[in-house]
């Protein structure tokens, strides 16, 4: 088991560049660091600076449907990314 193993429930994690944020436990009890990082790259890459971090929160909220990366099923999160792309966004173009 390697230190990272170890570490499989944080409880504060930094997001980088002065972004700290501590994570609520409830949502990702029993949920790997690894699973949490991709989650958080994954939240970051997507929502980009619209979305919602505070308090470690992983949301974009910045169009329908919304997607809570810290609590939503991945297939989920599939299935909310590929609808964004079906619906139109507030320029009327399709996607994002």
């Amino acid at each position: 088991m390697t230190e990272r193993d170890e570490a499989s429930t944080p409880t504060r994690v930094g997001l980088g560049a002065g972004l700290g944020g501590v994570v609520p436990e409830r949502a990702i009890a029993g949920m790997p660091r690894t699973e949490y990082l991709l989650r958080r790259l994954l939240a970051h890459r997507v929502a980009g600076a619209g979305g919602y971090f505070d308090d470690g929160e992983l949301q974009d909220n910045s169009r329908l449907p919304f997607i809570d990366f810290l609590r939503d099923h991945p297939k989920d999160i599939e299935l909310k990314l590929i609808e964004r792309l079906k619906t139109p966004n507030v320029a009327g173009e399709a996607g994002a």
